[in-house]
């Protein structure tokens, strides 16, 4: 294991363009806030799990843990990190694969170097996920050694694999964990790990009022140890376009764009975007798809537009830095995810005045109301989502109402500030409980 709070790898890189032509509930815990966040004051722990800020209040040391560094997991860890400035947080990854070289260019380091960007030391420990992998005694018991080392305040896990690190490790030491899922796998192996882990759980933090209704459904926690914050986006405008999408991919500047972003992965169910898409081509064959993003079922994917025959209207961008210059530029914005914690994509199309269709599963249905501020529909319901993206580009009308109730939803229910308060005030009262 290595720890480097300053690492030597290059800032994310530019993007790349490729089209087809060959993607609370009842009960949960109310945490009180200390007045003083809200105005950048931080009570807190002792020097041993914290350093002193330059107004001499304390500020306390949160280890996280995240092995999925793509995705929302990252765009969350970030905003942790942004909007809990007075605290001192270290993040654990993992160490670049022997794949990556040494031009920097893999998810990990792109990630690495987000995180040390917003302010947070890095600290390097193999995980992995497969359960009988020897190298899962190897990861526990560096991490075990690096919270000796730290003495943090708080170990804060994320998503399943890091959760599981996070307290695995923090078995037997003296010191508070808290775990947010940011989406929930119901397989049963996974669903019995996390009952056993579970005993080492101060808090669970569900990130809507959905998953935590799930979660406490599932017996992954108890309502005492529950707390639901909200994911949130940064709702101050984006600024200028820094690259016309549609220029970029050579289209005429009114051909309308039905898009997503979404890792290609499983949960994100990208197979099921290309069969909406392919749908929508049926009766619209002037409508153009873009997908935002890469992963491992890139090769279904691929074979899906083949299948689907939508090489020429079909357009993917693996990576961009900031995925939300692309999502404005959208006519329609579509999640169709297996699962979900509560996704950022579709809050950050709501803020841009962009109509949306999610799947209809924990997560996504609170993000909108049905026929309110955007359309649900059941999951693997291909010809009722592609209809929905039918009616949202022929009536100006549906469109209009749709967008302005998200407009306000998302103002009204999703700022990342407010996540940021009620996490600082959470760590606070860990570390003095610590303390």
């Amino acid at each position: 294991m290595t720890s480097d709070s300053h690492i030597e790898e290059p800032a994310l890189r530019g993007r790349r363009a490729q089209a087809y032509r060959r993607g609370s509930p009842n009960g949960s815990k109310a945490v009180a806030v200390d007045p003083g966040l809200r105005n950048g004051a931080d009570a807190g722990a002792t020097k041993s799990n914290g350093a002193v800020a330059s107004n001499g209040a304390s500020r306390p040391k949160i280890l996280h843990v995240l092995e999925a560094v793509g995705g929302g997991t990252l765009h969350h860890i970030v905003d942790v990190i942004q909007t809990v400035p007075h605290a001192e947080h270290h993040v654990v990854i993992p160490p670049e694969p022997p794949s990556a070289g040494r031009n920097g260019t893999s998810a990990i380091a792109m990630a690495a170097q987000r995180i040390v960007d917003s302010g947070a030391a890095i600290h390097r420990v193999s995980m992995v996920r497969n359960p009988l992998h020897p190298k899962i005694a190897t990861g526990v018991v560096a991490l075990r050694r690096l919270i000796a080392k730290l003495q943090p305040a708080v170990v804060h896990g994320h998503s399943s694999v890091g959760g599981a690190f996070a307290r695995a490790a923090a078995w037997g030491q003296r010191v508070p964990v808290v775990y947010t899922p940011n989406g929930v796998a119901t397989n049963r192996a996974i669903l019995m790990v996390e009952k056993v882990l579970a005993r080492r759980t101060d808090h669970l933090i569900a990130v809507s009022e959905s998953e935590g209704a799930l979660v406490l459904d599932l017996g992954l926690t108890s309502e005492d140890r529950l707390i639901v914050i909200h994911n949130g986006i940064d709702l101050e405008p984006n600024g200028g376009r820094t690259f016309d999408l549609r220029a970029d991919l050579g289209l005429p500047a009114d051909v309308a764009l039905v898009g997503t972003v979404a890792r290609l992965a499983r949960q994100k169910a990208p197979e099921e975007f290309v069969r909406i898409c392919a749908e929508v081509r049926r009766s619209r064959e002037d409508v153009h798809f873009v997908l935002v993003g890469m992963g491992h079922l890139q090769p279904e994917v691929d074979a899906a537009v083949r299948s689907a025959r939508i090489e020429d209207r079909f357009h993917q961008i693996p990576f961009l830095p900031k995925a939300s210059v692309a999502i404005e530029q959208f006519d329609v914005f579509i999640l169709a995810s297996l699962f979900e914690g509560a996704a950022y994509t579709p809050l950050e199309a709501m803020k841009a005045g962009v109509p949306v269709i999610l799947s209809d599963v924990a997560g996504n249905t609170d993000t909108v109301e049905h026929e309110v501020s955007g359309l649900l529909f059941p999951f693997g319901d291909t010809l009722a989502m592609a209809d929905g993206v039918l009616k949202l580009l022929a009536d100006d009308g549906l469109r209009d109402s749709l967008v302005a109730a998200a407009s306000a939803r998302v103002r009204d229910r999703f700022d990342r500030k407010e996540m940021g308060v009620r996490l600082a005030a959470l760590y606070q009262e860990l570390a003095l409980q610590t303390a």
